[in-house]
């Protein structure tokens, strides 16, 4: 039973080293996408904040109602599914079609995922 303890614990670090990376790669990122032009970088670096501060509070309630456990799952995988379509959303950025909108949003649901993270 104790060496169980140790693996979730290890598995708990290994999620937030994970969720920090995650956070901070866009910055250096965003430097080297030649389609986003720099009036769009602070749109796009905040957005992922925006998120973040929507699921704080939510995600503290939701882990007192349906547990830690789901609310970390639940929290990975939004943040693992947006976090692909952040490529996806760099790939597709136009700034005469789409702006920085699927950008935006890819980074933004990233931020709803993670910032449930840390309250459950």
């Amino acid at each position: 039973m104790e060496s169980f303890r140790y693996v979730i614990a290890l598995l708990l670090l290994s999620v937030n080293v994970l969720s920090y990376a995650d956070r901070t790669n866009i910055g250096n990122a965003i430097l080297w996408m030649e389609k986003v032009q720099k009036d769009y970088h602070g749109h796009i670096l905040g957005a992922f904040y925006w998120g973040y501060l929507c699921t704080q509070y939510v995600g503290g309630l939701l882990s007192v109602s349906m547990g830690a456990k789901n609310v970390m799952i639940l929290a990975v995988v939004l943040w693992t599914v947006c976090d692909v379509s952040t490529v996806i959303a760099a790939e597709l950025f136009e700034p005469s079609l789409w702006g920085s909108t699927p950008l935006f949003l890819a980074r933004f649901g990233m931020g709803l995922g993670e910032g449930m993270l840390l309250p459950a």
